[in-house]
């Protein structure tokens, strides 16, 4: 993203938790207005045009960093659109222990 453009979000409000909502107008606007690559606004900018705190914030970030929509650029303080991958979204999910029957 050019340093001029600004990320477009609105504030969220409903019965979710907050950050399952911040996370949910992230991933909207990133993929409508982000390139793999771009660079996401600091947290503070973010947490104040979105209207939450920087706890909650960050909890939608590292949700975004699970889910690898966005991962640590050069400056690890700062974020970035994931590049594309052939890995599928659940390769660091937890393996499923199946037990048998007794």
């Amino acid at each position: 993203m050019a340093e001029e453009q600004q990320l477009r979000v609105r504030p969220v409000r409903d019965r979710r938790p907050l950050s399952v909502q911040v996370y949910d107008q992230l991933v909207e606007a990133l993929r409508k207005q982000g390139k793999p690559g771009d660079l996401i606004p600091p947290e503070l900018e973010l947490s104040a045009e979105l209207g939450v705190s920087r706890t909650v914030l960050r909890e939608a970030l590292r949700l975004l960093e699970e889910d690898g929509i966005i991962e640590r650029g050069v400056d690890p303080r700062r974020r970035q659109l994931a590049m594309p991958s052939s890995r599928p979204p659940a390769f660091n999910a937890p393996p499923c222990i199946v037990y048998p029957e007794m």
